[in-house]
């Protein structure tokens, strides 16, 4: 064999593996993850974040469960990437009834912080009705804290400074409420409050957006007034007065999600309504801060979770619930039509989130299911896509290849310069 000739076979060696990769990129199909070092909770999972206590990113899930598959965990845990773990003790209410809902990161003045929302009446032990905070060592109290049910949280500034908003339950005792303001001291009613003429009000989740107009608090749920004047389902304060939103709805609303589909940014709307502002819209229906607008999703019967997520084909809004007859799907809509990702899910979900554990960014999916894709999963999934980070890691067998190809480059390239140096009077010693 000439020498040189393992120059050659090295560089067509490492050609044909990185070639080779680069069409495995190409034919990626986004899908469920099938590892099977998938967590599993032992009940439901209602609400997921991310946050950084100061050890780096970490994924944070919220709910009914008391252990994960890792441990116990008392209805809150965190993942850094590889292990889920207890976080300071958990909280805890009346058996049976303890949740945990709802998370944002705010800075009350001390640092940021994970402030938790829910069925709650202590954390780590510490008194901490309704809101706890934990500061990434320790739990404590949220002021006076909040005697009702704490459905979802949003740090947002509606004229006064940024501030910490909570969408609650609102007892038949007090009509006073449904949003209430923590301003880094003690809470407040937003406004006057919601009301129902049935049943008792409740806000379930909250949404920034600016309609053109300037940034307002959106608010969804099940109620039919607010401030006294009839606002259905959904509510829009202006930072001094709670106002209707294009007629509202028929029905609850579950989820509020900002999203640019291509046309400017959007406020989605969620739940198990028909109807938003007299136009016919099962489940889901879009706001541009004139009117409502259906995207065409006659099969859809009710949506709990919503967001924003780039499987590698660009940004798109996923969305997903259920209805109690399984099973139930994963939606994706790219700002023209809709797409069904999965539609093997054997139960309900009530939250996605996007997180990058470090391998590329996933969606990370929880609620009440057993099933994804026939794979047994309990109550939490992992949706990935085709991101960079993802498909860029060569298998075990390409990386033996990769070896292979670089030693003959470096032996070919090193025979080659020898013969350089010596010429044709053999025996050569000289070292190059």
């Amino acid at each position: 064999m000439r020498l040189p000739t393992l120059w050659l076979i090295g560089l067509a060696l490492g050609t044909a593996v990185f070639s080779h990769h680069a069409a495995a990129q190409t034919s990626c199909t986004p899908g469920w993850d099938t590892s099977p070092d998938i967590a599993s909770f032992n009940s439901v999972v209602y609400a997921m974040t991310v946050f950084d206590d100061g050890s780096g990113p970490a994924l944070y899930a919220g709910g009914l469960f008391t252990a994960t598959s890792d441990g116990p965990a008392e209805r809150i845990a965190k993942w850094d990437g590889s292990v889920w773990a207890d976080v300071g003790g958990g909280v805890s209410a009346e058996p049976g009834v303890a949740s945990v809902k709802a998370f944002a990161v705010f800075d009350d003045g001390s640092g940021p912080a994970l402030f938790v929302g829910g069925d709650i009446l202590t954390a780590g032990g510490v008194a901490a009705p309704g809101v706890a905070k934990w500061d990434g060592h320790s739990w404590s109290a949220v002021g006076s804290g909040l005697d009702r049910t704490v459905n979802d949280l949003l740090v947002y500034d509606d004229g006064r400074g940024l501030s910490l908003f909570a969408a609650t339950s609102v007892p038949s005792s007090d009509q006073v409420g449904g949003v209430w303001r923590f301003d880094g001291t003690s809470w407040s009613p937003v406004g006057e409050g919601m009301g129902d003429l049935t049943f008792r009000p409740f806000v379930v989740t909250l949404e920034a957006f600016d309609d053109g107009t300037g940034p307002a608090l959106y608010a969804g749920g099940s109620f039919q007034s607010a401030d006294g004047s009839p606002a259905f389902y959904i509510a829009r304060w202006d930072g001094s007065a709670w106002h209707s939103v294009g007629g509202g709805f028929d029905e609850g609303v579950a989820v509020l999600h900002v999203f640019d589909d291509g046309n400017g940014p959007a406020l989605f709307a969620g739940g198990g309504f028909f109807h938003a502002g007299g136009v016919e819209s099962p489940a889901i229906a879009k706001w541009d801060g004139t009117q409502w607008s259906s995207l065409g999703n006659e099969e859809f019967l009710a949506m709990f979770a919503m967001a924003t997520f780039d499987d590698g084909s660009g940004p798109a809004l996923y969305a997903a619930g259920g209805t109690g007859v399984s099973p139930n799907a994963l939606y994706r809509w790219d700002g023209t039509s809709w797409s069904v990702p999965a539609r093997d899910i054997i139960g309900a979900v009530y939250s996605l989130v996007s997180f990058d554990r470090g391998d590329g960014p996933a969606l990370y999916v929880g609620g009440d299911f057993h099933e994804v894709g026939g794979i047994a999963r309990e109550f939490f999934a992992v949706w990935r896509g085709c991101t960079e980070a993802t498909a860029a890691i060569p298998t075990v067998s390409e990386w033996g290849c990769v070896i292979l190809a670089v030693a003959l480059l470096a032996v070919g390239s090193c025979l080659t310069r020898r013969m350089r140096v010596c010429g044709t009077q053999p025996p050569c010693n000289h070292r190059s």
